[in-house]
């Protein structure tokens, strides 16, 4: 039993060291923190079966190897997890090629330096369809020049009451650009997504908010020259 238990030691130092390699390896992936999770529970579990079942008297040197080993291993994947969430938050990715294909055509940059309100962009797609990851990137480099613009995703199958709510059709790619809340939301859909697709939609949806400001200005306007014409003819 020692003996399987300082092998099970052994294979758990191996599963925390390759935990952080395996995020970072997987790091663009939804899944690459559960799997580096499962690895470092499983680690701490073989290193805590030898800790009970396979440690010699005396043998606190290995033990404190493995328990430092465990606690760098976190310390990486808990840095690693800072940086990534940092560097995607606040820095921005370039475009070294030559065509600028992996650029925002100037409308779509103007577009979105002009939004006044926030504009939440609501994907109804599953992980498994095939424009996830593009319509991700998408959203990620128009979220990199606007901190007006944020985006979400949601499976089909399971988000029944926003189904209803802005009437998303089965089987059918469908992104809601949304502002406001409540009685005040205005919002937006579009089945075909790409960038001409998503920035005509957001000019859409800003003229349209444009309209709204201005209404109760000319009504205001409008009260206001009735007010002075009665007052004259009196």
């Amino acid at each position: 039993m020692k003996t399987l238990g300082k092998i099970a030691g052994g294979i758990g130092v191996v599963l925390l060291v390759a935990a952080p390699f395996t995020w970072y390896v997987l790091r663009t992936a939804p899944y690459a923190t559960t799997y580096a999770g499962i690895k470092v529970a499983l680690g701490i579990a073989l290193i805590a079966f030898w800790v009970v079942k396979g440690r010699d008297a005396g043998d606190e040197r290995a033990f404190v190897y493995y328990v430092s080993s465990g606690i760098i291993a976190l310390l990486v994947i808990a840095l690693g997890a800072g940086v990534n969430f940092i560097a995607n938050k606040r820095l921005k990715t370039y475009d070294w090629t030559t065509k600028k294909v992996n650029s925002l055509a100037p409308q779509t940059l103007m577009t979105l330096k002009d939004l006044k309100e926030p504009v939440k962009a609501i994907a109804f797609v599953g992980a498994d369809n095939p424009v996830y990851e593009p319509l991700k990137e998408l959203f990620r480099r128009y979220a990199d020049e606007s901190d007006k613009f944020s985006s979400d995703f949601k499976d089909p199958k399971k988000s029944i009451e926003l189904n209803e709510k802005y009437q998303v059709k089965e089987g059918q790619t469908t992104v809601i650009l949304s502002r406001g809340s409540g009685d005040k939301e205005t919002h937006t859909s579009l089945s075909v997504v790409s960038e001409q697709d998503l920035t005509n939609a957001l000019v859409k949806l800003n003229a349209t908010g444009l309209a709204a400001r201005l209404l109760p200005r000319r009504a205001r306007g409008v009260a206001a020259h009735g007010r002075r014409g009665s007052s004259d003819s009196r």
